[in-house]
């Protein structure tokens, strides 16, 4: 309580302070849109890749370059390794 009286009493202080939220709040904006873009080509590529949909049927594909995409969740790691 006092700390906040502190915060609005000194001006300088109190801009900081909303400065800091703001950019706050930027922050975790593009974090949201981050995980979405993420989990968008998770689903993407765990349907292309990791059910073989982006090979010809005949082709024989090693096991190894499926594997990181045969779940979204595995999907999103590899993405965003």
């Amino acid at each position: 309580l006092r700390l906040v009286k502190l915060v609005k009493a000194v001006r300088p202080l109190f801009i900081l302070v909303t400065s800091m939220v703001s950019a706050f709040q930027g922050v975790v904006w593009v974090l949201v849109l981050t995980i979405v873009t993420l989990y968008g080509m998770a689903i993407l590529t765990t349907t292309l890749i990791g059910h073989k949909l982006a090979f010809p049927p005949d082709s024989l594909i090693d096991d190894d370059i499926v594997a990181p995409f045969k779940t979204v969740p595995e999907s999103m790691f590899t993405l965003f390794r």
